[in-house]
């Protein structure tokens, strides 16, 4: 599941998508890793998204 985070980064880096976009795919990582127990990719995912200056919406906080 490592694996997921590089292609997350791929996926959201740059001008390739918006910020509405990036929310997203970054919330479905949130609750993928959160489902999977694989707490630790769930708080690098979290700090990532904070990092980029995306907010944490209430269907990414519920998951928390």
């Amino acid at each position: 599941m490592s694996d997921i985070l590089p292609i997350l980064d791929d996926i959201t880096s740059g001008n390739r998508t918006d910020n509405e976009i990036s929310q997203s795919v970054h919330s479905l990582a949130v609750s993928g890793f959160g489902k999977a127990g694989l707490l630790e990719l769930m708080e690098e995912t979290l700090y990532k998204m904070t990092s980029k200056g995306l907010k944490i919406d209430s269907f990414t906080g519920n998951i928390l």
